[in-house]
C-alpha cells in the first residue's frame, strides 16, 4: 500500500490494443493514478494542467514512436519526469534506451511479460510502482525541440590546479537516475587517445545496458564495452559493470565482475568499485559520482579523497537528482563540484599533468 504522501501519477496509454494488466493494475493498487487514454496533443497537455501530477507514467509499445512523441512533447511544453513502461513484443520496431532518455525520459522499465509467472509478475509491479513514487521528485528541465544530426557537449579545455606528483592510472565513474545524460556529457568531452580506462557503474534496468552503450558510443570517441571478467582495462576505453554484477579492477589493472551481495539495494555499486580502485592505485586515480538517488559511493569517494585522490562530485544544477553527489558534498569527499562538462576538462587537464604554475582551481 502507497505511504499516506500520496504521489500524484498521471498514466497515458499510448497502446493500441486497449487497456492491459499493467494499467489495471496501478490503477487498483494506487487509487491516486490518474488514467487517460491517448488523444490529441491539446487534450493531454490540458489534463496534465488539470491534474497537475508530479510524475507521468506513459505504457508504450511496438512500434514506440507513439510513447517517444508523447515523451517529447511532454519536455518541450509541461516538462515533469516521465517513466515509459515499456510492452514491446517481438513485432516491429522496439523501445531503446537510448530513444527513450534522448526523448527526455528519466526512466525505463519493462513491463511483465506474458510468460511471467505471477509471483515474478507481482514482483515486477511492486518495483514499477516503487521506480514511479521514487522519480516524483526529480526535478527536469525543458527540451526544446532538436535539431538533426549528432550534438554532442564539447567543451574548452578547463585548466585544473594540481600536483605533478599525481599520475592518473584510472577514472572511476558512478551513477544512477540522470546519470546516462549527465554520462553523455562527460564522455563526449573526453578524446578517444584518453590515456586511461574509465570504470562506470550505472544504476539501469536489467537488459537496458547493451542498448545505453551503444547509444553513449555513438556520442563519444571512446570505445565503450560492457566489461567482461578476467579482461585488462586498457587506455581509451570505457567499461560499464554488467547487469547484476558488481565492476573492480586490481592494480595490474585486469577487472573482475562478480555476483556478490548487493551493497545500499545497488548491484552494480559504486561503492564497490570505488573500494578496488582504492585499494589499488590511491592517490593516482579520479573518481566521479554524477547524478542518482540515494548515498551509493559518497563514503567511498571520501576515501579516495582522504587518500589523495582527485574526486569529481556533479553540481546541483547540472543534476537530475542531486542525491548520490550530494552525500558526497555533505561529506567534504569532493575536491571539485562541476557540471558533466566541466568534469571532462578537468579530467583531460588531469591525466596530462597539469602544472600549478599555468594552471588555476576549477570554480
Amino acid at each position: 500500500m502507497m505511504n499516506e504522501m500520496k504521489t500524484r501519477v498521471l498514466l497515458l496509454n499510448t497502446l493500441s490494443c486497449g487497456s492491459p494488466s499493467t494499467q489495471r493494475w496501478l490503477a487498483a493498487e494506487n487509487g491516486l493514478i490518474v488514467c487517460e487514454s491517448m488523444r490529441s496533443v491539446t487534450d493531454i497537455l490540458t489534463v496534465i494542467s488539470r491534474t497537475s501530477p508530479q510524475v507521468i507514467a506513459i505504457l508504450s509499445g511496438t512500434p514506440a514512436a507513439a510513447g517517444l512523441d508523447t515523451t517529447r512533447m511532454i519536455m518541450e511544453n509541461l516538462p515533469l519526469p516521465v517513466v515509459i513502461i515499456d510492452h514491446s513484443d517481438n513485432a516491429g520496431t522496439p523501445l531503446t534506451a537510448s530513444c527513450a532518455y534522448d526523448a527526455g525520459a528519466v526512466a525505463l522499465l519493462r513491463a511483465p511479460l506474458p510468460d511471467d509467472s505471477e509471483a515474478v509478475g507481482e514482483q515486477t509491479m511492486a518495483d514499477i510502482r516503487h521506480k514511479i513514487r521514487s522519480m516524483s521528485e526529480i526535478r527536469v528541465v525543458r527540451r526544446w525541440p532538436r535539431k538533426s544530426g549528432m550534438n554532442a557537449l564539447h567543451d574548452t579545455q578547463i585548466p585544473i590546479r594540481t600536483c605533478v606528483k599525481h599520475h592518473i592510472k584510472v577514472v572511476a565513474v558512478g551513477a544512477s537516475t540522470g546519470g546516462p545524460q549527465a554520462l553523455r556529457a562527460l564522455l563526449s568531452g573526453l578524446p578517444e587517445n584518453f590515456p586511461v580506462p574509465v570504470l562506470v557503474v550505472q544504476h539501469i534496468s536489467k537488459g537496458f545496458l547493451g542498448d545505453m552503450t551503444s547509444w553513449l558510443e555513438g556520442h563519444s570517441g571512446l570505445r565503450i564495452r560492457i566489461a567482461e571478467h578476467g579482461v585488462t582495462a586498457q587506455a581509451g576505453t570505457v567499461y560499464f559493470a554488467p547487469d547484476n554484477h558488481h565492476l573492480t579492477i586490481n592494480s595490474a589493472h585486469v577487472l573482475e565482475a562478480d555476483t556478490g551481495d548487493s551493497e545500499r539495494c545497488c548491484k552494480p555499486a559504486a561503492s564497490v568499485l570505488f573500494r578496488s580502485v582504492y585499494r589499488s592505485f590511491g592517490q593516482d586515480a579520479a573518481a566521479v559520482l554524477l547524478s542518482g538517488m540515494g548515498r551509493d559511493g559518497a563514503v567511498e569517494l571520501g576515501a579516495l579523497h582522504a587518500a589523495g585522490a582527485i574526486t569529481f562530485a556533479q553540481d546541483a544544477a547540472s543534476c537530475a537528482v542531486f542525491g548520490m553527489p550530494g552525500a558526497a558534498v555533505a561529506l567534504g569527499a569532493a575536491t571539485f563540484v562541476l557540471p558533466p562538462e566541466k568534469i571532462a576538462a578537468g579530467l583531460n587537464a588531469l591525466v596530462h599533468n597539469a602544472s600549478p604554475r599555468t594552471t588555476e582551481k576549477l570554480t
